[in-house]
């Protein structure tokens, strides 16, 4: 059985990042590891952030339903949302702990079992975003690879 690694990252990364898109990183936001996706000639770790009330109308398809939540509105979709995927160096996760045992077994069992389906959605999402197919509300990717880049090139971790 695979593992599913649900963390959140720590303040550190969000100060390194100089975080302005209060979606981007929530406090403590889950998010799922995908690790070693392809993307500007090298493999990078990702995080793609767990939202509990996704629009799928402007979402153009870039996310994976899981199960709703109790707190998921009606229309809304409980989901991964590639357009606020991450890259992430494991030095700045954290696990993350679901506060209810069978929330956390439902989540991650639909994940498990669709996680090469999840992994494909990222990887597809990524190269189109490398073809310049960015969309006005993603995250951008190629400056937090650079600062990350930069900031494991230099050990510069603490602040």
């Amino acid at each position: 059985m695979k593992k599913v690694s649900i963390t959140y990252i720590d303040q550190e990364l969000e100060r390194l990042y100089e975080v302005t898109d209060s979606e981007f990183l929530r406090n403590k936001r889950p998010c799922l590891l995908v690790l070693r996706l392809k993307y500007l000639n090298g493999r990078h770790d990702f995080l793609v952030p767990i939202r509990s009330n996704l629009d799928p109308r402007y979402c153009n398809g870039n996310f994976f339903e899981l199960p709703p939540r109790q707190i998921t509105r009606s229309g809304r979709v409980h989901a991964l949302q590639y357009t606020k995927m991450f890259p992430v160096d494991g030095t700045f996760l954290t696990s993350y702990r679901f506060k209810n045992s069978f929330e956390e077994d439902l989540v991650k069992g639909a994940i498990r079992d669709n996680m090469p389906e999840i992994v494909s959605g990222c990887q597809r999402y990524l190269d189109n975003y490398d073809c310049q197919s960015k969309l006005a509300y993603s995250t951008d990717i190629d400056s937090l690879l650079a600062t990350l880049n930069i900031a494991i090139k230099n050990n510069k971790y603490c602040f």
